[in-house]
């Protein structure tokens, strides 16, 4: 979020990001960091630090999942220190299905989530804020402001209605990215074990390695020094031998 919003949160909400590190495992941070690094309150011209912001699954790490009990942990500890909690849930869906578990249990105790129903839901568009209806009121306000708003959207919340019965489909997209995963270590690739659907590896040059991957009709992107590789709806199993496939005649 840091490095691929464009500053966001300073010039628009008058935040001072910090992240933290992901010492509880990728893609998040121990209970403990989030209490001893929201601090106390400090002398005058110390920062005050107003919300912890979490994501699930984590893009950067590679799609890695925070599972209940640790979410209920770093929730408790954000309340401790007196912060609103937000989830980054774009991705959420996911980590419900590669948990199992209702997705409730992986937002339970935030004031806003995000989530989305494009991504491997599939859904032309239809990022989505739920919280209390005090919060949506203001968002309401907020997003006219900034510009946004559709008119006759009925067409596209039909697509996300689809999109919401297809969730379970997503464990086909986990299972693909581990067959890639696999298939690329085979190759020599050095590539961390999904936990949903995204795959990383690491190359010395990531830039080079995508255009060589797109000279071959894949398509990667770098992200976080790696080059990464998502499965989604569009891609079954028979794209991933195809694309195995390719690389090995190379």
């Amino acid at each position: 979020m840091l490095g691929s919003e464009l500053g966001t949160a300073a010039w628009l909400a008058g935040g001072m990001p910090d992240a933290l590190p992901h010492d509880g495992g990728p893609g998040r941070p121990l209970a403990s960091t989030v209490r001893a690094k929201a601090g106390g309150a400090g002398p005058y011209f110390a920062l005050r630090t107003a919300l912890l912001s979490l994501e699930n699954t984590h893009n950067f790490a590679g799609g890695a999942v925070i599972g209940a009990d640790e979410w209920s942990d770093l929730v408790a500890a954000g309340r401790d220190c007196g912060l609103k909690v937000h989830l980054d849930g774009a991705r959420l869906w996911n980590a419900a299905v590669a948990l199992d578990v209702p997705i409730a249990s992986l937002t339970a105790g935030a004031d806003t989530v995000q989530v989305c129903l494009s991504k491997g839901l599939g859904a032309p568009v239809g990022s989505m804020l739920v919280s209390d209806s005090a919060r949506i009121h203001e968002a309401r306000r907020v997003r006219k402001m900034l510009g946004g708003g559709v008119r006759q959207g009925g067409v596209l919340a039909a697509a996300g209605l689809v999109a919401l019965d297809r969730i379970g489909d997503l464990a086909e997209d986990h299972a693909n990215a581990s067959t890639l995963a696999s298939g690329l270590r085979e190759r020599g690739w050095e590539v961390l074990e999904p936990e949903t659907n995204i795959v990383l590896a690491t190359v010395p040059d990531p830039a080079s390695t995508v255009a060589e991957l797109a000279e071959l009709g894949i398509a990667a992107v770098t992200v976080a020094g790696k080059v990464r590789f998502v499965t989604h709806r569009d891609v079954d199993a028979a794209d991933i031998s195809e694309a195995l496939e390719r690389l090995r005649r190379t």
